[in-house]
């Protein structure tokens, strides 16, 4: 005859005891759920701190200066008349605005319109959007060679390694 517990064999797993600190804590309750709420409120704007560098240093709200001859015409028809393109990421083409086409600006508008040229010279100048402000436009590093984002982030990730082992020992 075999031994048994209650109506299973000795050899079956037996229930065991649950895990001591869901024991002592209970099941989830108002309580842990108002602390998961009140720390999940705390971490939110530390936690938008990290996407900072990427909305600071966004790419894009700029161009190639416009020649002082031609300021009367508007920002979409300067790229309409001067702009270049480059392969884009995901394929296709994008305005590059690093770039524009070598025209002769002595030239009127609808001129240089019918006068279309497919040499490109490099901008020395660029005007930014006025939609946003970025450290970009603030330190025109537009098409910079500088990898700002990757530096601005490293910085970033830096600077809070070295806080949190500062911020650790003064807890302690």
């Amino acid at each position: 005859m075999t031994e048994s517990f209650g109506d299973k064999p000795h050899w079956v797993p037996q229930p065991t005891h649950e895990d001591p600190i869901l024991e002592t804590m209970g099941d989830v309750g108002v309580w842990q759920i108002s602390i998961v709420v009140v720390m999940t409120l705390f971490n939110m704007p530390a936690t938008l701190q990290l996407i900072a560098p990427e909305v600071e240093a966004m790419d894009g709200g700029f161009w190639c200066r416009r020649p002082p001859t031609l300021h009367n015409i508007s920002i979409a028809e300067w790229i309409k008349l001067s702009g270049t393109t480059r392969p884009a990421e995901l394929g296709g083409l994008e305005y590059n605005p690093c770039n524009i086409k070598k025209l002769n600006f002595s030239l009127s508008y609808e001129e240089m319109m019918k006068s279309r040229s497919a040499d490109e010279i490099t901008c020395t100048g660029w005007e930014y959007s006025q939609e946003w402000w970025t450290i970009i436009a603030q330190f025109n590093l537009a098409c910079s060679k500088l990898p700002i984002n990757t530096l601005a982030e490293s910085v970033f990730s830096a600077g809070a390694a070295c806080s949190c082992l500062i911020v650790g020992i003064a807890a302690d």
